[in-house]
């Protein structure tokens, strides 16, 4: 498995998001690029992790750009504001 990181935000020292585009080399499903957000934490206000897949493709070209990509930086975006807003004072 490899991938490309997309974007990076730590929210706390206990606690940071991810989004990237991950590849899959499958025999069975075949091989994709997923493109999801990732939410790590140790922090008990937060679950230790939480995903959020915002789609695959076949394609690692547009894995690194294109619509669904702006899409999920935008959604990290979103996560980041409102983990800051909930957890930092």
């Amino acid at each position: 498995m490899s991938g490309h990181n997309l974007a990076w935000d730590r929210i706390t020292p206990e606690v940071y998001v991810s989004t990237g585009a991950i590849h899959y080399p499958s025999e069975a499903w075949g091989e994709r690029w997923q493109i999801e957000t990732c939410i790590f934490s140790k922090d008990p206000r937060q679950a230790a992790f939480t995903q959020r897949i915002h789609g695959s493709t076949s394609s690692e070209e547009y894995a690194q750009a294109g619509r669904m990509v702006d899409r999920a930086r935008k959604i990290h975006g979103y996560i980041v504001a409102n983990l800051r807003k909930r957890l930092t004072p």
